[in-house]
């Protein structure tokens, strides 16, 4: 998302694309301002006519015409509006706006369908592999993260540290928990198991034996349903992608 930062008059504003790599973000800020200052002049040009013919229509309504208090009540109303500095206060959310449309268009053209079909057709060591070549370039770290996110699997758990995990745990549902690891690796039951308590952990079990046979189906929706927890986590972020995954040398 966009930051905007007001400094000096007020009219200079920092531009800073957070969900993008410096090279793509300079890119669009400097768009997004020029963007800005191209319509700024036409859209102000619009405030002051609209302005001016309320002034002419007061001066010549009869009501106003011949009280000097009640005409610059009406003017008054008009300076008072701060319509110059409404006009960059609304750059913020023209910011915004255009930093929306860009994150849209930038994952619709970098993660299209077609891709999308292709690395999953790839599997987790393909995935890992096309990670490894965008963290071996400069640059690209924002990207290979989005590539984790486009792609996150229940196993992905593991590649988070001990302390996120605990995170995770305490968020979900332990029903839940105990459906979805019926069919998960054993290391990631044990990287489960090793971030729970004694007690925690045995009702977890106590759980998973009560489990019922049921369709793998049933057990993807649950998995799933954790994934979007870890997902709301990482945009809040309560929870960060391991620097190794993303940048040189991860995923080794």
């Amino acid at each position: 998302m966009v930051k905007f930062n007001e400094c000096g008059n007020g009219r200079e504003f920092e531009h800073a694309f957070t969900a993008f790599d410096r090279r793509v973000a300079g890119v669009f800020e400097s768009a997004c301002r020029a963007a800005f200052n191209a319509v700024r002049d036409a859209v102000l040009q619009d405030c002051k006519t609209l302005r001016a013919a309320v002034e002419d229509a007061a001066i010549h309504d009869e009501r106003y015409a011949d009280n000097k208090e009640l005409l610059e009540e009406v003017t008054g109303h008009l300076s008072a509006y701060g319509w110059e500095g409404q006009m960059e206060r609304a750059g913020t959310d023209f910011a915004r706006a255009f930093s929306e449309c860009m994150e849209g268009f930038y994952k619709a053209c970098c993660f299209d369908r077609d891709f999308m079909k292709a690395v999953k057709m790839l599997g987790t060591e393909g995935r890992d592999r096309i990670s490894r070549t965008l963290a071996s370039l400069d640059g690209y770290t924002k990207l290979n993260l989005g590539l984790h996110k486009a792609f996150l699997e229940f196993e992905d758990i593991l590649r988070f540290d001990d302390g996120s995990v605990q995170k995770i745990l305490r968020a979900v549902d332990q029903v839940d928990l105990a459906c979805a690891l019926k069919i998960s690796s054993d290391e990631l039951k044990a990287k489960v198991f090793g971030n729970m308590s004694r007690s925690a952990g045995e009702m977890l079990k106590e759980d998973m034996e009560a489990v019922r046979p049921v369709l793998k189906s049933t057990v993807q929706e649950k998995q799933r349903k954790i994934l979007d927890t870890v997902e709301e986590m990482l945009a809040c972020r309560e929870l960060y992608w391991p620097e190794e995954c993303v940048k040189e040398g991860g995923l080794q």
